[in-house]
């Protein structure tokens, strides 16, 4: 089951790189929850499709550019999936970043 979770999360990433929004999105459950750090400023917890809408709307409002790059998938468990990745963005103000990511994935029933 982990091999296949992480497949899962390889095709999520490769969606998103490639803007295949609503394949990325398909690939989710109906009542999925994305957890935000409070210290990002578009923080907090979004649900469902119109959760993971509304996360990127504020998400792209603040980045001009976004990739994850060298991304590596671990599984934690029967469930959970960790893929590490190197953030490299740029902000509308101009303001560039290049540091590490971590985000934990829990896949239930494929």
């Amino acid at each position: 089951m982990s091999a296949q979770n992480i497949q899962i999360i390889k095709e999520f990433y490769e969606r998103l790189q490639q803007r295949d929004y609503e394949k990325a999105f398909s690939l989710l459950a109906p009542d999925f929850t994305l957890h935000q750090a409070e210290s990002l400023p578009y923080a907090g917890v979004y649900r469902g499709a119109e959760g993971i809408k509304k996360f990127f709307s504020v998400f792209f409002h603040i980045w001009q550019t976004f990739r994850s790059d060298e991304t590596e998938y671990f599984s934690l468990d029967d469930e959970r999936v960790l893929a590490l990745s190197q953030v490299r963005a740029t902000a509308k103000t101009g303001h560039q970043i290049d540091m590490p990511m971590a985000q934990v994935f829990t896949v239930r029933n494929g």
